[in-house]
Formats: C-alpha cells, structure tokens, sequence
C-alpha cells in the first residue's frame, strides 16, 4: 500500500492509504465522546457564567469557572493524552489527542484554556524536559494541581515572536534572574507556572518559571472582542530569581522550542475550529428546519441551500484533511525506535510536518469563519442575537486566525517549507516537473493515465497546476522570492485548496473501496470540491503568472497552462451538486457526513 510523503509529497503521488475518520478505533471515540460529553453537559448550561468570569467555592475556597471545568477535565483524563505514562499520563497516539481537541465544542473560552494549559503550556516540558522536570512538574500538570500558560509574545513582538527582549541573566549563585514583560498571556491571571522565553547572552532560550515568585507581576484582564470566559494579561518579570535547573533544554533552544510546539497548537486549533464549525452548522440546521418565511421554510430554499451545501462540502474537506495529516504522524512516531532520545525523535516527526500543521491551521479557523458567516445570514436577524450564540461563535473565532502565527506568517510557512522538500528531493518534485513538461508538450494527453473517474483526473490537474505555479515562482524570482509575499501567499493558497480536496478524495475512494457512506452525496460532495480547487487555482496562477513573467513569456506559459487545463474533464452542473448535498444534509437534519 503507498503511503503519502509529508510535507508536498500529495503533489505527485498517487491514490496513496491516508486514516480517515472513519478509521478510528471505539477506544479514540470513547475520548472523544468524554471530551464532548464534559462541554455539552457541564459546560454549555454555564456559557453565562464563563462569559462573565463566574467563580465557584470548593472546600471554602473561590475558584474561577475556567480552572474547576480545567481540574474536571484533569479527573476525566482528558488532560493525561500527550503525557506518558511514566509521568502520570496516558501516552496516547496524537489522533486521540486531536480528536479530543475536535469535540471542545461550544465554549472557545473552556477551550482555549485547556489547550492553553496541556497544549503549549505543557508540551515544551514533555518534549524538550529532563527527567528531574517531567517528574517534577508533569504529574502536577496532567491533575491541573497546577496550571500553566506559554509566554513567547511581548508588547514590542509579536508575529516576529523570536526577537523578545526579555532577558535571562546567571548570577553566581546559580539563579537567572529574569526581567521582561510579555503579552497576550491565555492563563496569565490563573496560572502557577509558565513556559518564558528569554534572551541568554544572546542567545533566545526557554525557562519554566514559578509565577509565584517575586518579582512577577500580572496585568490587568484584557478587553477582548470574543473569549471573554478566558484569562489574557501581560506578565511582567522585575528581577525574577529562577533556579538553573529551570532552564529547559540548551541555552539557545528557545526557537526549536516555540516553533515546534507551535506545530501541535496549530494542528490542535484546527482541530477544535473544525468541530465548532460543525456545531455551528448543526444548530444553524435546526433553526431553518424551523423557520418559515412566505410559508415555507427557510431550508428550502435555493440561496440557503447554495450555502448549505458549500459549507458541508468545506467540512468535509478540512476534516478529511486533519485526520489524513494527524494519521501522518501517527505512522511517523510509530517506526521511531525507543530510547532516550524518543523525545528529540518525535520533535523531528512534528517539523517534518510543519506545512500538514499550517495547512490544518489555516483552513480549520478560516473554515470555521466562513461557517460562522454563513449560518449568521441563515439566521436573519436572530443571528445578530446572543441568545442565538451564533454571533459568540463568530467572534471568538476571529483569534483563531491569531493564534500560533497568524494565517499571514503560515502561509508563508508552507511556502518555505514546501520549497525546501522540493529542493532537498525528497517529495520527487523534479522528477514530477519532468513528467508534467512532457505532458504539456504532448499536450496534456497523458494527464488522466491511472485516474479511474473525473474527480481524481480533475485533482490529478489542479496539483499539477499546484507543482506548476511553484516551479515558474522558482524560476522567475529566485532568491527575490523572499520580497514578493503575494506570490509567496498565492502558492500556499494553491497548495490548501489542492491538498485538503486531494484528502477528501482519497477518503471517499477508501469509503467506496469498503462499501461504506453515501455515495450519491460523497460524489458530489467531492466532485464540488474538485471544480472549486480548479476554479481557484487557475485563478491564482494567472494572477501571479500576470506579475511575475515578463510579458514575451506570459502568453507561452499560459498557453501551457490552457492546454493542462483542455485535458480536464469540462465543469460540472455546480446547482445541481450543491442541490444534492443540501438536500441529503436537511433530510438528516444534521451535517451527516
């Protein structure tokens, strides 16, 4: 069975084995059901409360409504997933872990302090701690006894995360003393430690540091647009003492740290705004099946339908997409070898990843914000309500397409990284480069050898188009690449679009394969998607194509673009597409796939 090569490898190969969701085992369904279970019957009747930072009493002390649902999640296990089991957790696969991280739904304020906390809070620890500080601090962790956040981000830096001022400097005595300020911190006014980022002689490292310590002061609670159930200061450090022993790793590992543990938090963000995304479809659902306007209801009607069907198409994609990428990883840990340096090994598996965790990130929050949008409309007036929690969803998403880099700085993190893989060999592409130019010049005829239907000859073209735009970007800009950001974007746009439809392909064919789901609604749920990532990327490449050719090779490359493109099957009856998909899904009541 072949198997798909991370990080551009989808470019060239063909009908490779990826997990899909339907692959996960009654054991990975059973956490999630947990997870989901704690915010639908805990956690939802409470949305007043945390949206006010309500607090509770416990044993005669007050403790604020995100900590006790965040040491309700420690009692569930939910938070023992990525620890291993010699440190108190449970040393679960990352699918579990992300699938968890799909069913925080219903309350970004709950989840962004869970993740907070065991994600970027905890991971720097699990991965790049010694022994003394995982037994040290990881039982702790896993229990919330205490709870941690990650301060990377400072007034003065904050997309350009890794030129902190904050400074780290050895005293005799064995101390750092640390002084700094750093901003944006989720947990900031509730936690007991935190993953600092500071400057060693020059040299960017990483701390964990008591936040009870003297010396540490926490700003007052931002005022934020969405989020408002969660904690997000600034933390300032005025000679703050912290033990030798508290540096993490080396002295200058501070960026191999933030970085790739900003490859899990993306992975995990894309994962939670992709369950939100259904939980708000699901509920926009319910209300049109109920609404009637002119005496019919407002589900049956075609401007409704059109979106409807567009957005279960969306989620089908970028779900398709996270399992296949969380399934790439999977098998990655799984060939490791054990030993002492399993960690450092499992930290190369994530950077291989790298453009599989920006994509995620990407079209799961940029998902979730065009889900929001539409459901919003659905509802009318009602939408711009909070009773209607629609308007809430949409405004904690926003930070979505902040955090872990914003969408901009990700973009360009595809890029990057798909140009490496491309030059180092190790995704085939100039061999793929090879194929397609002499596909063009024997115009086009040889683009649907090994397809068995239209959508895979249509995404076969649309990544070839993909690998195409990449090479002429290469040729044409060379090093200046670095200062054209809009051709940077684009390829990347080209590479999300191309990737995520490939995934929801090849999860229908195994689909088929086994005899499994609906195959009226997967084909054209597929087939959509197809003529979108081919609409969209010819677009991209005649408007970069437009910029960066000069004009006497313009005309000839785009004459080749034209002739790939003749070979394609001619677009399909789109109405009648969407049409399907919104009538299965109302008939269900429910997104059904």
């Amino acid at each position: 069975m072949k198997h798909l090569a991370p990080g551009g490898g989808f470019l060239f190969s063909q009908r490779p084995d990826i997990f899909i969701r339907e692959d996960l085992s009654e054991e990975q369904r059973e956490f999630g059901a947990t997870a989901r279970r704690l915010f639908e019957e805990e956690i939802a009747p409470k949305i007043e409360q945390i949206e006010h930072k309500g607090i509770v009493e416990r044993e005669g002390h007050t403790t604020p409504l995100a900590i006790d649902f965040l040491k309700k999640a420690g009692e569930l296990g939910i938070l023992m997933v990525d620890i291993d089991e010699e440190h108190g957790g449970l040393g679960l696969d990352k699918t579990t872990s992300m699938h968890m991280s799909e069913m925080f739904v219903g309350n970004a304020s709950i989840a962004t302090t869970i993740g907070a906390h065991i994600g970027i809070g905890t991971l720097p620890i699990v991965l790049f701690g010694n022994e003394e500080q995982k037994n040290t601090y990881l039982p702790k962790l896993v229990t919330a006894e205490l709870v941690s956040c990650y301060a990377l981000t400072e007034p003065g830096n904050g997309s350009d995360a890794l030129s902190g001022k904050t400074t780290a400097v050895l005293q005799e005595d064995g101390h750092y003393l640390i002084n700094g300020a750093k901003q944006f911190i989720t947990n900031g006014a509730w936690a007991d430690l935190a993953i600092v980022f500071a400057m060693v002689e020059g040299k960017y490292s990483a701390f964990i540091v008591d936040l009870h310590t003297k010396g540490v002061e926490r700003g007052a609670e931002e005022k934020k647009m969405g989020l408002h159930g969660s904690s997000t200061t600034a933390l300032v450090f005025d000679t703050v003492r912290v033990p030798k022993a508290n540096l993490l790793g080396e002295i200058g590992d501070g960026p191999k740290i933030a970085l790739n543990i900003l490859n899990l938090g993306r992975l995990k963000l894309g994962f939670s705004s992709l369950g939100n995304a259904k939980k708000v479809l699901d509920m926009t659902i319910r209300y049109c099946l109920d609404r009637k306007q002119f005496g019919n209801y407002i589900i049956n009607f075609e401007a409704q339908k059109n979106r409807l069907a567009e957005m279960t198409a969306r989620i089908f994609a970028v779900d398709s997409f996270g399992y296949c990428a969380s399934g790439l990883i999977d098998e990655a840990i799984a060939r490791l070898k054990g030993g002492e340096d399993h960690a450092s090994q499992t930290v190369k598996v994530l950077r291989d990843h790298a453009l599989e965790a920006s994509v995620m990130k990407i079209a799961g929050s940029e998902l979730l914000s065009f889900v929001c949008d539409r459901c919003l409309k659905m509802h009318g007036g009602y939408g711009f309500l909070e009773e209607y929690h629609v308007e809430r969803f949409l405004r904690d998403n926003v930070v979505d397409m902040i955090f872990e880099g914003t969408n901009d700085i990700n973009r360009i993190v595809i890029f990057d990284f798909l140009v490496r893989r491309a030059m180092s060999g190790e995704i085939g592409f100039r061999e793929g480069i090879e194929r397609l130019e002499t596909d063009l010049a024997s115009a086009g005829s040889e683009v649907n050898v090994g397809c068995i239907s239209e959508i895979e000859i249509l995404l076969k073209g649309a990544r070839l188009l993909v690998a195409n735009l990449l090479n002429q970007v290469l040729i044409h800009l060379g090093k200046a690449v670095r200062t054209n950001q809009m051709a940077m974007v684009n390829v990347a746009d080209a590479v999300i679009e191309s990737y995520i439809a490939y995934a929801a392909f090849l999860r229908m064919n195994k689909l088929q394969m086994r005899d499994e789901g609906n195959p009226v609604l997967l084909q054209a749920v597929v087939r959509l998607l197809a003529e979108h990532a081919r609409t969209k990327i010819i677009a991209l490449t005649h408007e970069t194509f437009a910029s960066i050719l000069p004009e006497n090779l313009r005309a000839v490359r785009l004459a080749e673009v034209g002739t790939l493109c003749a070979a394609l099957p001619p677009m399909a009856d789109l109405f009648a597409l969407r049409r399907i998909i919104a009538e299965e899904v109302s008939d269900a009541g429910k997104y059904n796939l």
